[in-house]
């Protein structure tokens, strides 16, 4: 008997427990919740509207409303996270030309009686820049593989190496730069669609098209090392010495960790129209982005710090001169040679790959 009393109590206080648990979980769930409550702004931004295209360089008007009694001491305003001190309701403030360009936040942090509130707004910054448009002159011109869809390149030492493309005529190779000729070369699966390449260190890295997966090789001996993944489709490749940068086809360009492959910090890239799309093989040259537009006869110049698109850089004289075969395709392919300060262009299946200048650029 003393046995099933034992027993009883034992579940009471049990019970009584959960009970108490439950009571504490609610408690502190409530507690989360009005922790949570969104705090009431003191003002309401009228201009500029949400997603409103403004110029760098350009004004940004302001206006906002006081909501309710509220009485503000003062307001600061921050662009694209750039301080612009303080700002009066009505004022016209003019922005910096140089400003980093896409879709930036606008924050107004109003001060009132020692409270601090924080309005924000999407605007999108358009270049105020208008490229410089040059042409490239013809230096001197070399063999190149008709049988290379080329998708990425690089010299390194004396060598180009290059990433083709195509499902079943993908691949990873090393060219003399003289002859043309395939010294060193892996083949990607045949369902697998070789896309941009870059060297870094002691390590090629190549993106593919749509797998959603890149290469690491050795740069001596072509041994793969490992692979990466990444969540867009993979175009060009390039690096800064600090972190990979890749394109996608898109107006943007993404900064991806070298040992991580995660990305870092991304840029949208504008000239004074707007978004520049179909962003492809990549180069980076003393400190600017190189690229090519995905089936135009130019390529442009970027501002990695800004997205500003500084440089439009005619090329078509290139597909005049290489006398085309009918199986000939865009152009494509950028090598810069930092040693010899030299640049590399050439197209997919063309037969010739050229040294270019361009006149008024100090690359």
């Amino acid at each position: 008997m003393n046995f099933i009393y034992n027993r009883l109590i034992g579940i009471s206080f049990l019970l009584l427990f959960l009970v108490g648990c439950n009571a504490d979980k609610k408690d502190q769930s409530t507690r989360t919740r009005k922790r949570a409550v969104n705090v009431r702004e003191h003002i309401q931004l009228k201009t500029p509207l949400a997603n409103k295209r403004i110029f760098t360089g350009g004004e940004l008007q302001l206006e906002w409303g006081v909501i309710d009694t509220t009485v503000v001491d003062s307001v600061l305003l921050y662009v694209a996270g750039k301080s612009f001190g303080l700002v009066e309701n009505g004022q016209n403030v003019t922005l910096p030309l140089y400003l980093p360009v896409g879709m930036q936040p606008l924050v107004l942090k109003s001060y009132a009686k020692g409270q601090v509130r924080n309005t924000r707004q999407t605007i999108e910054l358009i270049s105020g820049v208008k490229p410089v448009q040059s042409k490239a002159g013809i230096l001197r011109k070399l063999p190149h593989d008709t049988r290379a869809y080329t998708q990425g390149l690089e010299i390194v030492d004396g060598f180009f190496y290059e990433s083709t493309g195509q499902h079943k005529e993908s691949t990873m190779r090393k060219v003399d730069v003289e002859s043309g000729k395939v010294i060193q070369n892996i083949n990607l699966q045949d369902d697998e669609f070789g896309e941009g390449m870059t060297i870094f260190g002691k390590h090629i890295y190549q993106l593919t098209w749509q797998s959603n997966v890149g290469f690491v090789y050795d740069l001596a001996t072509f041994k793969l090392v490992r692979e990466f993944t990444y969540p867009t489709e993979g175009w060009g490749l390039t690096h800064n010495d600090e972190y990979l940068i890749m394109s996608d086809g898109s107006h943007y360009l993404y900064f991806l960790d070298p040992d991580y492959f995660t990305e870092v910090r991304k840029i949208a890239v504008y000239d004074n129209d707007g978004p520049v799309r179909r962003l492809n093989e990549l180069e980076f040259v003393n400190g600017k982005i190189l690229a090519n537009i995905y089936g135009a006869d130019h390529i442009v110049i970027i501002d990695p710090a800004t997205g500003i698109m500084e440089n439009q850089v005619d090329l078509s004289n290139l597909k005049k001169a290489a006398k085309l075969p009918s199986t000939a395709d865009v152009l494509n392919g950028l090598a810069w040679d930092a040693n010899k300060q030299k640049l590399y262009a050439t197209g997919k299946y063309w037969p010739v790959m050229f040294e270019i200048g361009v006149k008024g650029i100090n690359l």
